[in-house]
């Protein structure tokens, strides 16, 4: 008897109708079609919790299409059928439309706007090269924050006023578009410096991004550049920025030389870079010395500003004359 109320209440919840000759149950399209409904308005209020993602957009269209064939197929109550059709059509229409010429549409019209007509609002009177400057900028898809260089400068005792130095340029990168993408992290030099390539890696809590390699046997000549030496890690994926919220993609590069004790070299960055921090470590009787910084201390120096591609810090080091003079 229990079992059989179960039967008759479920019966009369969702409109199954049994057959007592064959003591089984079947779902009539009326039903079908109010519980595909049901699930596709859920979809939808679930979908505005999500306004930034693609993801939103995508279920959105996907409701809007299953709603329009639920409307085309089923016949809904107190409502006329040719209204429920043409609301069908509509439905159908607009969200194929959206899902494909309206989003490759609105894609190429806020392109050709941000290439023609930005560079006259944000450089307006500006020569040509500058305006055009001002438009690669507005198109770019990677942005570098806290640099930090670490400097290692150690004497070099087979070798009289010759120092070693090792370098190592942690940055963090961020893909500012809208969909993931593919980085490729690169370190170029002079073939005619005396660079040591020592180590490539990435450190990040998404584990497919991690990586770590000896990369020195990896250097080669780049084919449309001779005479420039570069090396070049592993692919890695990165969301956008908006997506990777408590999680970064922290690319490190370490590489040594050998110069003589009064010399000075260039970090040259390859991307946007925002916020760059420069440690020196050097034994008694040298100093490191840096252009002006936002914030200075002892051998630590804070730029908190952009560096654009191309623009680079120069540091010095050299014997202090006074303790040369001494050991004289």
């Amino acid at each position: 008897m229990p079992a059989q109320l179960l039967k008759l209440i479920f019966a009369l919840a969702l409109g199954v109708q049994s057959n007592p000759e064959s003591g089984s149950f079947s779902i009539s399209v009326k039903t079908l079609a109010f519980s595909v409904t049901a699930v596709l308005l859920v979809s939808l209020a679930v979908s505005q919790f999500r306004r930034n993602s693609p993801w939103s957009f995508n279920l959105t269209l996907f409701s809007f299409f299953g709603l329009g064939i639920i409307l085309l197929l089923a016949d809904v109550p107190y409502l006329d059928r040719s209204f429920t059709h043409a609301l069908a059509d509509a439905l159908i229409i607009a969200s194929v439309l959206a899902f494909t010429v309206d989003l490759y549409l609105k894609e190429r019209v806020l392109r050709e706007v941000s290439s023609d007509v930005s560079k006259y609002l944000v450089g307006y009177r500006l020569p040509e090269e500058i305006q055009n400057r001002i438009r690669s900028l507005l198109q770019t898809r990677w942005i570098r924050r806290n640099c930090r260089i670490r400097l290692r400068l150690t004497e070099s005792h087979g070798h009289a006023g010759r120092v070693g130095i090792e370098i190592v340029v942690s940055r963090e990168v961020e893909n500012i578009t809208t969909e993931e993408a593919s980085f490729q992290d690169r370190f170029s030099y002079e073939r005619h410096l005396p660079q040591s390539l020592l180590e490539m890696r990435c450190d990040s809590a998404d584990a497919k991004a991690q990586y770590q390699m000896n990369v020195a046997a990896l250097v080669r000549e780049k084919n449309d550049e001779p005479g420039v030496m570069q090396a070049t890690g592993e692919v890695v994926k990165i969301p956008p920025v908006h997506e990777t919220v408590g999680r970064c993609y922290e690319f490190t590069v370490r590489y040594s030389a050998e110069y003589s004790e009064n010399y000075s070299d260039i970090y040259t960055f390859d991307l946007p870079t925002i916020g760059v921090i420069f440690e020196a470590e050097c034994p008694p009787g040298f100093r490191v010395t840096l252009p002006p910084a936002d914030v200075s201390a002892p051998n630590r120096w804070e730029y908190r500003k952009l560096f654009l591609p191309g623009e680079h810090i120069r540091y010095r080091w050299e014997r202090i004359p006074e303790v040369a003079n001494r050991r004289g």
